[in-house]
């Protein structure tokens, strides 16, 4: 809320701000009758800057303190992605029990989440390509559409065969694989990282429990 003092303003801020003191009210008051040549524009302005600087900086604290918890945001993040991908296709192969081919399971699958996508694309309301960022875009940008059909039919079609845990691990055994080869060449945007022989004892680690848990 805006109050009027004398020719100088000053704003109420909620109890989760910071409130400007009576000192520094005073003080002002006591600036524009020492020296009232002062315009008002100079006095607001100089509130203004006051007032910014004190809202801001409970805004950085908390970038601060979120900065510090997000790495274990991001790896809950993650664990969850995990879990939901291979609860998706545990999912997507029910429902081709009902279907004559997994490409119809993935069809409805891509359906669903084009629509709620859509929907979230329409309530941000951003733009979208413009002519520079399409010419700047590569040709195998526009592939991951293909990418994912691909990945899910196949989920679907694996994991009756599988199972979930072979299933999850030799994805993620091939992911490895090619993330070494992208990391190594720099393909597909990824920056160019050297083959380590950390790097390759590791991958060969992940393939031998994926023989391990195929292994029945």
């Amino acid at each position: 809320m805006l109050y009027g003092v004398g020719h100088t303003a000053f704003f109420r801020l909620e109890a989760h701000q910071f409130q400007p003191s009576m000192s520094i009210l005073k003080t002002k008051i006591a600036h524009r009758k020492l020296y009232p040549s002062h315009t008002k524009s100079t006095i607001l302005n100089w509130n203004s800057a006051q007032i910014v600087k004190k809202v801001l900086r409970p805004t950085t604290i908390r970038c601060h303190t979120v900065n510090n918890i997000s790495l274990y945001t991001l790896l809950t993040c993650s664990l969850i992605v995990g879990i939901s991908l291979a609860s998706q296709a545990g999912v997507n192969a029910q429902l081709r029990l009902a279907l004559a081919s997994p490409i119809q399971a993935a069809f409805i699958s891509f359906l669903l989440g084009t629509i709620i996508l859509g929907t979230i694309c329409l309530q941000q309301g951003y733009s979208w390509f413009s002519a520079a960022s399409l010419s700047s875009i590569p040709w195998w940008a526009w592939l991951g559409g293909l990418l994912g059909a691909f990945n899910i039919a196949m989920s679907i079609f694996l994991v009756p065969k599988l199972g979930a845990m072979a299933l999850a691990v030799s994805v993620v055994c091939g992911q490895i694989i090619a993330s070494l080869v992208f990391d190594k060449n720099g393909w597909l945007g990824y920056p160019k990282i050297e083959l380590s022989l950390n790097r390759l004892f590791g991958a060969v680690l992940i393939i031998i429990g994926v023989l391990l848990v195929a292994k029945k």
